[in-house]
């Protein structure tokens, strides 16, 4: 299957949302003229405008290219019977507004959003250069009233000795290049202390003749920053950790995990595992709007490391301070990091929620975490907000809800208390297509699974199994 595809499979949907012939002609004509453009950036964003009033009450359509459909009517003529289900002709929501509309618009506007396209050379070079700017900046400068308001409910997440771990190799791709066998064998020290270079060489096969010969090799480790494909707005950078960072982080990721969410004071208000805490109290905020969903831009790119050294211990700033990548590699330039750590390190998403959580703290003791997913009452938004800026960290304004009916959290998306996710079409291979037909058939019928499964069947010439 090519990028053709993207309107033989839009318009399977279209039909099962009996939209209207001249909406069906519409994106027919547009996608000829268009191709993958207007599927992948023109129709979502008109399902962002959608999804911004839902939460605004009024729908803006200057930042498509669709038509109003009248001088009248502030609706656009693309999908008209749908909207005009949502929203009165002077673009006002409706206080009856249909979630099935709703659901039906973002299904066909976002359906091939998250569709994963290469990328181009300029694209790349895009990437490299908004890494490294955000990365300046990142604030490091805090008052002592700001290091001591936090410093209590952050320490408090900490288990005791850091040293007490029990390290592992991931599976991903490592800074050196070392493949699964290589990376478990190659005796390369950390540098700065002979405890952690105990930890690293501890499982190895001649660990303990090393640690008798008394000599330590020193390394300076450095992160590499490098782009994967994420969907039709671009790749997604993250950083690729040497290999023996990687194996202290992941025991150190699997401590905390486990501490937080079993003994900790926050434990059911910060979650790694589990994201049905948060997507159970974003339903209940659709339904009443008693909890708004707060969402941040580049959350781990924000997360200052000089804001986590005066929060940590010493013992545990011994440690991190040694598996941390202070380094990256940018498409050959080296920088230092302001950032604590990237996308990457397994220590990111920890420690970054361990943040987020005693920021708002400050405010309210109600708050719940997942990674960068921040749900707090809506009466304590604007405060909450206010606390998280002045840390460094960047509100989304236009993804944090508050204000109508419409709620996020962890993927899970609902309008008064009904369901509006959409599925993703991510690509065409066989796995993720597998997938994504498994999905329509959670989420719609097998019916029209079955048509999509046909599609693929008709255009690859293979037989999948029922």
């Amino acid at each position: 299957m090519t990028s053709k595809s993207h309107i033989s499979l839009w318009i399977m949907f279209a039909q099962s949302c009996n939209l209207h012939h001249r909406s069906l002609l519409f994106a027919m004509t547009n996608s000829k003229a268009k191709g993958p453009l207007f599927h992948t950036n023109q129709l979502p964003q008109l399902a962002k405008s959608l999804d911004l009033a839902l939460e605004v009450g009024y729908l803006d359509l200057s930042t498509t290219f669709f038509k109003k459909r009248s001088n009248k009517s502030k609706l656009p003529s693309f999908m008209y019977e749908l909207f005009i289900k949502i929203f009165f002709d002077d673009g006002y929501i409706r206080e009856d507004a249909c979630p099935v509309a709703i659901r039906d618009i973002r299904q066909l506007c976002y359906l091939h959003y998250k569709f994963i396209s290469d990328f181009s050379d300029e694209t790349r070079d895009e990437a490299y250069k908004k890494f490294i700017s955000t990365d300046m900046l990142v604030q490091d400068q805090f008052s002592d009233i700001q290091i001591d308001s936090i410093k209590s409910d952050f320490r408090s997440l900490l288990p005791d000795n850091p040293m007490d771990i029990r390290c592992r190799h991931s599976n991903g791709a490592t800074a050196d290049k070392f493949n699964n066998i290589d990376r478990k064998y190659t005796k390369r020290s950390l540098p700065l202390t002979r405890e952690l270079s105990f930890l690293f060489f501890n499982t190895h096969t001649h660990a303990e003749a090393w640690m008798r010969s008394n000599k330590i090799i020193k390394a300076n480790p450095t992160s590499r920053f490098t782009l994967v494909p994420k969907d039709s707005r671009g790749p997604r950078g993250i950083c690729i950790e040497p290999h023996e960072h990687m194996f202290v982080q992941q025991g150190l990721m699997q401590k905390l995990y486990d501490h937080i969410e079993s003994i900790s004071p926050a434990k059911g208000y910060i979650n790694f595992t589990d994201q049905g805490t948060n997507q159970k109290l974003a339903y209940l905020g659709s339904i009443d709007r008693s909890y708004c969903t707060i969402d941040l831009k580049d959350a781990s790119d924000m997360v200052s490391w000089a804001l986590v050294q005066q929060l940590l211990p010493d013992d545990w700033l011994h440690v991190v301070t040694m598996c941390r990548s202070a380094i990256v590699s940018v498409n050959g330039t080296i920088i230092e990091l302001k950032k604590f750590a990237p996308m990457g390190s397994a220590l990111c998403f920890p420690i970054e929620a361990m943040i987020f959580w005693s920021i708002c703290r400050t405010i309210t003791d109600r708050v719940w975490v997942y990674g960068d997913d921040i749900i707090v009452h809506n009466e304590n938004y604007e405060r909450v907000v206010k606390a998280l800026e002045s840390y460094g960290l960047i509100i989304n304004r236009d993804k944090s809800l508050h204000q109508g009916f419409f709620r996020e959290s962890c993927g899970s998306e609902y309008y008064r208390g009904h369901d509006i996710s959409y599925v993703k079409c991510k690509s065409y291979d066989l796995e993720n297509y597998i997938a994504f037909a498994n999905n329509v058939s959670y989420a719609y019928n097998q019916k029209l699974a079955d048509n999509i499964v046909k599609l693929y069947e008709e255009h690859t010439s293979l037989i999948m199994y029922r």
